[in-house]
């Protein structure tokens, strides 16, 4: 049976399409049924249009996909850094609606996690970061290291939480994973048979659900509670370093 090709044939020939428009709706679909049944295709029917119009507004399903991982760092809720901010309060705040933006698209997070993101996109929210950190008194190699381990940080735990769970599993997995921990040789496994009710499906490497539906709150708001917590006790140590290498140079000058 031939394609049908009424909704094409019902809209005006040049349909007012644009680039935001093509890409929104990838993102939809993408959200709706993940990237691996993404088709331009299918892009193209929901917009109304002929596939080769797709490769005008957006380029390849790989510019698409690209431009689709664009898209949620722009949408992305960050505060605003001014003089008046507290450093530290703002990496808490930022960390916390990095993590919620991605949670609405948990399906897009695979990809981004599997290529580097390399895009206009991310400046903001670099500068952000950068801009926090060379005020808790970071510069020079010890600001990218600490801008490496907040960004390392908050987007290594978002790829681990949301994590896909195994599509080729075979069925019943779950149960046998269970099974095997609760069952595991106490000798070898003593903390983890003494607390398996507490880890089982709330631990990474010891769950069979994903983030995606089983959150891990708690345990986010403490791994960045230390974090932060350990930056400031980094931002100290460099502040009366500083402080120290000031008055000293002082002192030589009085010589």
């Amino acid at each position: 049976m031939p394609r049908s090709r009424t909704n094409r044939q019902s809209l005006p020939d040049k349909l007012p399409i644009s680039r935001d428009m093509v890409i929104d709706t990838a993102l939809r679909q993408v959200d709706e049924s993940g990237v691996e049944k993404l088709t331009m295709r299918g892009v193209a029917d929901a917009l109304g249009v002929y596939p080769t119009t797709l490769y005008w507004h957006a380029g390849t399903k790989a510019d698409l996909l690209a431009a689709v991982c664009e898209r949620l760092l722009d949408g992305l809720e960050l505060p605003i850094l001014s003089e008046a901010a507290e450093w530290d309060s703002w990496l808490l705040t930022v960390c916390n609606s990095v993590r919620d933006g991605l949670r609405e698209h948990p399906n897009v997070v695979p990809l981004m996690a599997s290529q580097v993101q390399v895009s206009p996109s991310s400046f903001t929210l670099a500068e952000g970061i950068l801009g926090a950190l060379s005020a808790a008194g970071f510069e020079g190699d010890r600001l990218i290291e600490m801008y490496n381990t907040v960004v390392g940080f908050v987007f290594g735990w978002i790829f681990s939480e949301l994590a896909a769970l195994p599509s080729n599993a075979q069925q019943g997995w779950e149960d046998r994973f269970i099974e095997q921990l609760v069952t595991a040789d106490a000798d070898r496994f003593p903390h983890l048979r003494e607390n398996i009710d507490k880890l089982k499906d709330r631990t990474f490497m010891l769950r069979t659900v994903s983030g995606r539906t089983a959150p891990m709150d708690s345990s986010f708001a403490t791994a960045l509670d230390l974090l932060v917590s350990g930056i400031r006790v980094k931002s100290k140590s460099v502040r009366q370093q500083s402080k120290s290498g000031s008055t000293n140079a002082e002192t030589d000058k009085r010589r």
